[in-house]
């Protein structure tokens, strides 16, 4: 498949990112594409996720044809936020690190976060992977 063909395919299924949504029918993805590549994430609608990946992608020219790279990353405001709630939980704990529940408390307050963004940054990343592939093919 040339580039200009995957450019229009995606820009097909793309709309601009908007930031209020209305209820009209909307394409799958929002975001912007260009001749070297694209930043886009699914369309929710009036949905929010803040742990919604945002694909990143580039054009790599072969032999043999295009090659899309994607790299999925989580919104550079959720990764800080969820840098700060773990330091202010180790920040505001540190008293109770002395003994073994304080630390367990501690490592629950850190990691069930984290476990819970992981699996819906995931789940959606594999979604969009799906969705993409679709697209493509």
């Amino acid at each position: 498949m040339s580039l200009e063909q995957i450019i229009e395919r995606l820009k097909a299924e793309t709309e601009p990112t908007k930031w209020v949504a209305s209820i009209d029918k909307h394409k799958v993805f929002e975001g912007e594409i260009t001749n070297e590549g694209f930043k886009i994430s699914r369309f929710i609608g009036k949905d929010q996720n803040c742990f919604l990946p945002i694909v990143h992608g580039s054009f790599k020219q072969k032999a043999s044809g295009v090659s899309v790279v994607i790299k999925m990353r989580l919104h550079l405001f959720v990764m800080i936020f969820m840098c700060v709630w773990c330091a202010v939980i180790c920040w505001s704990m540190r008293n109770f690190m002395v003994d073994t529940i304080g630390f367990i408390v501690i490592g629950f307050l850190n990691v069930f976060p984290w476990a819970v963004a992981s699996a819906a940054f995931w789940i959606e990343a594999k979604k969009q992977k799906q969705m993409l592939i679709k697209i493509l093919t």
